[in-house]
């Protein structure tokens, strides 16, 4: 069958029968209770602002159920490793780790093998736009840092400050990191552009005009969002001041997430994708992506 075709059935089947599902739930009173406390705390039924477990077997257990229902694809929460709590799953802190609280590997396989032979599909959220809160910006440890773009009446973009001590940071190929994979980098490139043009909200076009910024950073380094009509600050600023924003503009940021994509499709077998946050990912990352 050619892609487009299989591309279509598969829309066809799903269209009217997508289950939306953060694996908690009917799926949290099964599978491995053991795991709802793995890593790092923030598991507490009696909060809804916490975790309240669900697991992979848990999900595996109810695809029957689910089935009964007329559902013909399930969409699961973002699987990366988390840190404390984040029940949404929306701040990875690896994209090469599933996250413990929520099974294995070989837990995941089974859950898409489980599904396919129910005829049924299996959808990961993922994120893309940003990771979870390791870095502050220099000066802004706790409030919040005014969005800046270049460098204007001597403010430059933001020096990046890891939260945690040096001796909690990973060692990587260029020194102490907070994130194995993606690393900042605070040095001052004068003559540096984005790569445009990015779009705002409503598809307009933003050509980037100055000059300065810090290239070499996988990391944006620009302060939070506030304006999302801005064209620019919607798509390199810190979304909710606690979500570290990637530079997906960047061609290494970018192939260092198609390689978590392919490696994902290639170990479990799942069957699409829901994006997160597509407002604030620049269009040529989706376009290679893609």
């Amino acid at each position: 069958m050619a892609l487009a075709q299989k591309v279509e059935k598969i829309l066809g089947d799903m269209k009217m029968t997508v289950l939306l599902t953060g694996i908690r739930g009917k799926c949290q009173t099964s599978g491995n209770a053991g795991n709802n406390e793995a890593l790092e705390g923030g598991f507490d039924v009696r909060d809804m602002a916490f975790r309240h477990g669900g697991d992979f077997v848990g999900l595996r257990e109810k695809l029957d159920y689910i089935k009964g229902l007329g559902c013909q694809a399930i969409w699961i929460s973002p699987i990366f490793q988390n840190g404390f709590n984040f029940y949404h799953q929306y701040a990875q802190h690896d994209f090469t780790l599933i996250d413990r609280r929520l099974g294995t590997l070989e837990e995941l396989r089974a859950l898409t093998q489980a599904a396919h032979e129910r005829g049924m599909y299996i959808l990961v959220d993922v994120v893309m736009n940003h990771m979870g809160n390791e870095f502050f910006f220099e000066g802004h440890s706790s409030d919040t840092a005014p969005f800046r773009f270049h460098e204007i009446g001597g403010l430059r973009e933001y020096r990046l400050i890891p939260r945690r001590s040096s001796r909690e940071l990973y060692d990587t190929p260029v020194g102490k990191q907070p994130y194995m994979d993606f690393w900042y980098n605070n040095t001052w490139v004068a003559e540096a552009q984005y790569a445009s043009p990015f779009y705002g909200q409503y598809g307009e076009a933003a050509w980037d005009q100055g000059r300065g910024t810090y290239e070499s950073s996988d990391f944006h380094h620009n302060g939070d969002l506030q304006n999302y009509a801005d064209p620019w600050e919607i798509n390199v600023a810190k979304i909710y001041g606690t979500m570290d924003d990637l530079r997906l503009e960047s061609r290494r940021v970018q192939e260092k997430y198609l390689a978590m994509t392919e490696a994902l499709i290639a170990s479990v077998d799942v069957d699409g994708f829901r994006v997160d946050t597509p407002m604030q990912v620049p269009l040529p990352f989706y376009k290679h992506w893609v």
